[in-house]
């Protein structure tokens, strides 16, 4: 059977199971999740080649999050090292949860290029500019923030050079493969957003998707994803025993005269 189409297979059967770790207002959208999580295989076949366990378990922990494992609008990503793969959350991923989380009111992140105007000062008196330069050539990217404002009128910023955020990225075991290489800015505005966060009021699933993001930039299996497995296998094995359960019951009441 072609891989692709196993996989299709895989994920129809455990439909129920993804449906059950999403969010009750995102529930209605399991579907959805599905058709991302093959398409995002058929772009990396890579993905294909991972233990279908740890491929099942990613698209889980996205679930849980209700965050979207590929796709257009660039919550999370699979990522394929060697034959595990890992959720990793995507910087528009971060910010949802961010806004979920009720304290914040909204958070963004730039990038800049060498042809904007760009002006940061800290102290008694802070201040961030940035004017981007109109022309079609802007240049390379020289650095990135990111703005939170906070419930209440707060504000904070912060940030970081592009050698500031290679720096990261050479310490990353999926710095040379995956949205490193694919969607370089995305990465560049996370990283800054991930820096942010360490100032902010952030909610538990927000605290556990900066935990998945990191722990799977490090190429660190996630030991979470164990147990996730064997509550699997738990379920499934008490499944089979209520069905042989049943079995054994219609059998003995056949067998009474």
């Amino acid at each position: 059977m072609n891989a692709l189409v196993e996989f299709q297979a895989a994920l129809t059967s455990k439909k129920g199971a993804i449906a059950g770790r999403l969010p009750a207002h995102l529930r209605k959208d399991v579907d959805r999740m599905v058709r991302i999580a093959l398409t995002a295989a058929a772009k990396t076949p890579k993905i294909l080649q991972c233990s279908q366990e740890s491929v099942m378990l990613s698209i889980m922990q996205a679930a849980e999050l209700g965050l979207e494992p590929g796709g257009a609008l660039g919550e999370g990503y699979l990522v394929p090292y060697g034959q595990t793969c890992q959720f990793i959350p995507g910087y528009r991923g971060l910010i949802s949860l961010a806004r979920r989380s009720g304290q914040i009111v909204s958070i963004e992140a730039h990038a800049v290029f060498a042809g904007d105007e760009f002006v940061v000062e800290f102290g008694l008196d802070p201040k961030l500019v940035h004017r981007p330069t109109l022309s079609k050539d802007r240049g390379e990217i020289t650095a990135f923030y990111a703005i939170a404002r906070i419930v209440g009128g707060g504000l904070q910023y912060d940030y970081m050079t592009r050698a500031d955020v290679d720096s990261i990225r050479s310490r990353s075991k999926a710095g040379q493969s995956g949205p490193w290489v694919t969607d370089y800015a995305e990465m560049g505005k996370k990283t800054v957003i991930r820096r942010l966060f360490k100032t902010l009021p952030v909610s538990v699933e927000l605290c556990r998707a900066l935990e998945l993001q990191a722990g799977a930039e490090a190429g660190e299996f996630d030991p979470s994803l164990e147990v996730m497995q064997a509550e699997a296998e738990r379920t499934d094995n008490l499944n089979q025993a209520a069905i042989d359960a049943a079995a054994k019951r219609i059998s003995s009441e056949g067998s009474q005269p």
